[in-house]
């Protein structure tokens, strides 16, 4: 697995874990199966990009965060400093 997928999936388990939500609540919250969160969890199959959205989007919208900054955008900022 590669840096940026490894890096999703540690931002997915990590989000998942700040909604509050089981892996299999998740699952259902994003439409797939608890097997497929396993995987992603368990780094065995990159996370879709669609599923990292829709958690971050809900994590908004839940009042669960305020905003979520890209890492992009906060090593781009680093550069200009």
């Amino acid at each position: 697995m590669d840096a940026r997928s490894k890096d999703k999936t540690e931002q997915f388990r990590l989000l998942r874990r700040i909604s509050g939500k089981t892996q299999r609540e998740m699952a259902e919250h994003l439409g797939v199966s608890h097997a497929t969160i396993r995987s992603w969890e368990a780094s065995a199959n990159p996370v879709q990009e669609s599923a990292l959205r829709n958690l971050k989007a809900y994590l908004v919208l839940a009042g669960k965060v305020d905003v979520i900054i890209p890492r992009e955008a906060i090593s781009a900022q680093d550069k200009d400093s």
